[in-house]
């Protein structure tokens, strides 16, 4: 195993944009092990790459930037693990808005089928009254 790599190759590797490692150096959340003087190319270790992969799963769970290096900087596996408690349930609470909101787009579905065999023209008549049970 190589002791350092470039950011390219870390960008290839874990699935980062080059632009992306570079943001996180420079809001101090992942900043490269070593960034050479002569040439000033940043280098990363394989540890690192465990930190990038809990950026990544962060992200994708809708944790913002801030909150990420927040979470990671402290180290705090109880906050941590209220925070992502927090997160399902903003999670579930947005899966049941979703669930009504598919209810009701079958509502208007069937009534507009049903409006439409009843009335050959294709036309909407009378009132629309949606109510979720």
């Amino acid at each position: 195993m190589k002791k350092f790599y470039a950011i390219g190759e870390v960008s290839k590797i874990m699935g980062v944009s080059v632009q992306a490692l570079r943001y996180y150096a420079k809001i101090k959340l992942l900043e490269p092990e070593y960034i050479s003087p002569r040439t000033g190319y940043r280098y990363y270790t394989y540890d690192q790459f465990h930190f990038i992969d809990r950026i990544k799963y962060l992200q994708k769970f809708g944790f913002s930037l801030d909150e990420i290096r927040s979470i990671l900087l402290r180290n705090d596996i109880d906050k941590l693990v209220t925070m992502l408690s927090k997160k399902k349930m903003d999670f579930q609470m947005q899966i049941e808005k979703l669930h009504d909101t598919i209810d009701m787009i079958t509502w208007y579905h069937d009534y507009f089928i049903t409006s439409k065999r009843e009335n050959k023209r294709g036309r909407v008549k009378g009132e629309l009254s949606y109510t979720s049970a």
